[in-house]
């Protein structure tokens, strides 16, 4: 794996879900790997250290520049949870606005509408996690 990611536009490619049961059995490992990705500039590795730094390490600046990197190359999850971070902020509210909209059509289109019906499959699944984790 470590070879096959030396590469630029391999590493910027690796889904990562392909490496769940490493990240549950070789945590170390796991982080490794993410770390290496995140420099390839992969999109999920960049999601994953931007939420961690956000929430779990409390930088918030370090964070929005990871969730940044990774909405910049398409990850809806990471334009979704970036946008709501950012729209609660008075400075970057249309910022925020900006992101949430980019997510939420298939098409790369926001859907117009109050009423709109949400269809991007990223972000409902994003959604659907807190209630199948916690029974909401």
């Amino acid at each position: 794996m470590h070879a096959a990611t030396k590469e630029r536009d391999v590493g910027r490619r690796v889904s990562l879900e392909r490496l769940d049961r490493m990240k549950w059995l070789e945590n170390e490992r796991y982080l490794a790997v993410v770390n290496h990705l995140v420099g390839a500039g992969n999109p999920g590795a960049c999601f994953i250290v931007g939420v961690t730094l956000v929430f779990a390490s409390q930088d918030i600046k370090q964070g929005l520049l990871f969730l940044d990197k990774a909405a910049s190359a398409g990850h809806k999850a990471a334009a979704y949870v970036l946008g709501l971070l950012l729209y609660k902020s008075d400075e970057a509210h249309a910022t925020g606005k900006k992101y949430i909209s980019q997510v939420e059509g298939d098409d790369g289109e926001a859907v117009a509408g109050a009423g709109a019906r949400r269809t991007n499959r990223e972000c409902q699944q994003c959604r659907k996690m807190p209630r199948m984790r916690f029974g909401r």
